[in-house]
Protein backbone atom coordinates (compact mmCIF):
# COMPACT_ATOMS: atom_id res chain seq x y z
CA UNK A 1 0.00 0.00 0.00
CA UNK A 2 1.36 3.42 -0.94
CA UNK A 3 2.01 5.77 1.95
CA UNK A 4 0.86 9.37 1.87
CA UNK A 5 3.30 12.23 2.58
CA UNK A 6 4.20 12.53 6.25
CA UNK A 7 1.83 14.57 8.39
CA UNK A 8 3.79 17.01 10.54
CA UNK A 9 2.61 16.73 14.15
CA UNK A 10 3.62 19.04 16.98
CA UNK A 11 3.01 17.52 20.41
CA UNK A 12 3.26 19.83 23.40
CA UNK A 13 3.35 17.44 26.36
CA UNK A 14 5.42 17.39 29.54
CA UNK A 15 4.78 13.72 30.40
CA UNK A 16 7.36 11.48 28.71
CA UNK A 17 5.08 8.45 29.08
CA UNK A 18 2.35 10.18 27.09
CA UNK A 19 4.85 11.24 24.42
CA UNK A 20 6.06 7.65 24.05
CA UNK A 21 2.49 6.33 23.96
CA UNK A 22 1.53 8.70 21.13
CA UNK A 23 4.77 8.00 19.23
CA UNK A 24 4.06 4.26 19.43
CA UNK A 25 0.47 4.74 18.24
CA UNK A 26 1.56 6.87 15.28
CA UNK A 27 4.27 4.39 14.29
CA UNK A 28 1.68 1.58 14.31
CA UNK A 29 -0.37 3.29 11.58
CA UNK A 30 0.25 1.37 8.35
CA UNK A 31 -1.41 3.89 6.05
CA UNK A 32 -0.05 7.27 7.11
CA UNK A 33 3.39 8.48 8.05
CA UNK A 34 3.93 11.03 10.79
CA UNK A 35 6.81 13.36 11.55
CA UNK A 36 6.45 13.98 15.28
CA UNK A 37 8.06 16.92 17.05
CA UNK A 38 7.60 16.82 20.82
CA UNK A 39 8.31 19.66 23.26
CA UNK A 40 7.63 19.98 26.99
CA UNK A 41 6.41 23.57 27.39
CA UNK A 42 4.02 25.96 25.71
CA UNK A 43 6.86 28.43 25.17
CA UNK A 44 8.84 25.82 23.24
CA UNK A 45 5.72 24.87 21.28
CA UNK A 46 5.08 28.48 20.30
CA UNK A 47 8.71 28.75 19.16
CA UNK A 48 8.29 25.63 17.01
CA UNK A 49 5.15 27.08 15.41
CA UNK A 50 7.13 30.20 14.47
CA UNK A 51 9.95 28.13 12.94
CA UNK A 52 8.05 25.41 11.06
CA UNK A 53 4.68 24.45 9.63
CA UNK A 54 2.61 21.70 11.23
CA UNK A 55 -0.47 19.89 10.01
CA UNK A 56 -1.62 19.04 13.53
CA UNK A 57 -0.89 20.46 16.98
CA UNK A 58 -1.73 18.31 20.00
CA UNK A 59 -1.41 20.08 23.32
CA UNK A 60 -1.67 19.06 26.95
CA UNK A 61 -3.85 21.59 28.75
CA UNK A 62 -1.85 21.20 31.96
CA UNK A 63 1.70 22.31 31.16
CA UNK A 64 4.38 23.70 33.49
CA UNK A 65 4.07 27.17 31.93
CA UNK A 66 0.37 27.29 31.01
CA UNK A 67 -2.95 25.62 31.83
CA UNK A 68 -6.51 25.27 30.60
CA UNK A 69 -8.24 27.61 28.20
CA UNK A 70 -5.31 30.05 28.26
CA UNK A 71 -3.14 27.34 26.66
CA UNK A 72 -5.66 26.73 23.88
CA UNK A 73 -6.11 30.45 23.22
CA UNK A 74 -2.36 31.04 22.90
CA UNK A 75 -1.92 28.08 20.53
CA UNK A 76 -4.93 29.11 18.46
CA UNK A 77 -3.63 32.66 18.15
CA UNK A 78 -0.21 31.40 17.01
Amino acid sequence: MKRLPALKVLLIEDNLGDVLLLRTALEADHVSTFALTAVETLANGLNQIQEAEFDVVLVDLGLPDSAGLQTFERIHKA
